[in-house]
């Protein structure tokens, strides 16, 4: 379960109208709401339906409850009804911006092929870093994996550092962006970045069209390993946390099989119950099995004991 946190002082006005109060960001609160309370609610997680955005204002993502602080004091507020009216709108119109975006972006990506372009730059020490990694080229011929040179423009100063490209395809091998793997990523940058960072995140596919039952590994080169030795249906979390979009197509599954890094438990309870409980199997690995693949030279008969130990998550939790 994620930590309940105190109302901050200046929303002493909601104190028992909300429940469920957990931390997003820095500057912003989730919490049941005082409209819908936690209505319709299923899983085992907490609600997280009202959004408290700094000391100014609230709004529920479920129905669309919104009010300014001031409104909420008993002084009746300073906002008109023209003026919440106005603050709605401006919230409609920046997301259909967003999609907009994001539908330029995904045009852009897909006519320029850059993941084709990066495929075809690796040389061979790049075909022999995938090599190192768990992945013989015919593979890397396969999904079209690339190592090259990238630039990272960071705090102001433009950074060069090999990076492993990974394409990430819907079910029909559609495009969806480009992951890149930075080997000597800036101070602070992180490792992992986006090509085209506005467009939604996905599932990395290690078999496109294919549905039913699925083995989830954190991260794309896991789900690689997995299903390259064991010959299991694998598609690989894009990290411990993911988003809506990604539960949503999680919750396409008949079967789910959650491989959990040894730092990634709670993650991944987290993720089952967002997903349906009943539909999850867990399993925490003492390593990383990408690792323990390549380490200790692991064969289909091994990966596949290994996963035969998953609980049904049902009775884990």
């Amino acid at each position: 379960m994620p930590s309940r946190v105190p109302l901050p002082p200046e929303w002493a006005c909601l104190e028992g109208k909300v429940d469920f109060v957990q931390r997003v960001s820095a500057t912003e609160l989730s919490a049941s709401c005082p409209q819908c309370g936690s209505e319709g609610h299923n899983g085992r997680d907490w609600p997280d339906r009202l959004r408290i955005f700094g000391s100014e204002r609230v709004w529920c993502r479920r129905c669309g409850y919104f009010a300014f602080r001031d409104q909420l004091d008993g002084g009746g507020g300073n906002h008109s009804p023209e003026e919440i009216e106005r603050f709605r709108q401006e919230r409609i119109a920046e997301q259909e911006q967003r999609k907009r975006s994001a539908e330029r972006a995904l045009e852009h990506l897909r006519n320029d092929a850059l993941w084709l372009k990066y495929h075809q730059l690796t040389d061979s020490a790049g075909k022999k870093h995938w090599c190192l990694r768990g992945i013989p080229e015919e593979w890397q011929q396969h999904w079209l994996l690339g190592y090259v040179d990238y630039d990272l423009f960071w705090n102001g100063t433009t950074y060069y550092s090999p990076a492993e490209s990974i394409p990430i395809f819907d079910h029909q091998w559609a495009a969806l962006n480009i992951k890149m793997r930075l080997d000597r990523p800036p101070d602070g940058a992180g490792r992992y970045r986006y090509v085209y960072p506005n467009l939604p995140q996905h599932l990395y596919l290690t078999e496109p069209g294919r549905m039913g039952e699925v083995v989830v590994a954190e991260g794309e080169v896991k789900a690689m390993n997995v299903h390259l030795v064991s010959g299991v249906h694998t598609v690989g979390l894009p990290g411990k946390q993911p988003g809506e979009d990604i539960v949503a197509q999680l919750r396409e599954y008949d079967k789910i099989t959650l491989l959990a890094d040894p730092d990634a438990k709670r993650a991944m309870v987290k993720l089952a119950n967002k997903v349906g409980v009943k539909k999850c199997h867990f399993l925490l690995c003492p390593e990383k099995i990408d690792d323990a693949i390549i380490k200790y030279k692991w064969q289909k008969k091994d990966v596949l004991r290994v996963l035969k130990g998953a609980l049904r998550m049902a009775d884990y939790v």
